[in-house]
């Protein structure tokens, strides 16, 4: 068990354990006061000590230690957590953007530059295919509109070329 106790002198904090008889061993000497050596009953006496059972509980370990320490250290530990964790999410989103730029915003501005260049009618710019993904299949789909487009201006060229000979 764990937890809060409110003393006269403040606040603490416990956790206590219970003390089981888990060893045979110690029934040799806390069985009977008969079993008992003659020096540890010197010592202590006859009147507790006595009668245990292999298994029960026969005590318990208690420690204790002022709330406040342990609410200090819980905070401290609490800031710290939380500053790692902001650390690390900080750090994700700046390379989530270094990465969202460098692989979609960059390419997806020069190919939007260069479609714009192409639809006032300067045909010399070229969309490179810098990837094998969705970017590069778009530069890939603007350089065969781009072929489609100077095929079909030629074309009319072509034809108002034709129709202004037969003209005449």
């Amino acid at each position: 068990m764990s937890g809060f106790r409110s003393l006269p002198g403040g606040d603490i904090f416990y956790i206590a354990r219970p003390l089981a008889v888990t060893e045979e061993s110690c029934l040799v000497c806390h069985s009977t006061v008969n079993a008992a050596p003659s020096s540890m009953i010197q010592r202590y006496g006859t009147a507790h000590g006595f009668g245990w059972k292999l298994n029960e509980i026969i005590g318990a370990q208690i420690i204790s230690v002022p709330a406040d320490r342990v609410i200090q250290k819980a905070h401290k530990s609490s800031v710290v957590i939380i500053g790692i964790v902001s650390i690390v999410f900080v750090a994700v989103i700046v390379l989530v953007n270094i990465f969202l730029n460098r692989q979609i915003v960059r390419p997806l501005k020069r190919i939007t530059r260069m479609a714009e260049e192409v639809s006032t009618g300067h045909m010399e710019v070229d969309f490179d295919q810098v990837s094998n993904d969705e970017i590069g299949n778009l530069a890939r789909a603007f350089k065969r509109m781009k072929l489609s487009l100077e095929m079909a201006m030629k074309r009319l060229k072509n034809y108002s070329s034709t129709n202004r000979n037969t003209a005449e």
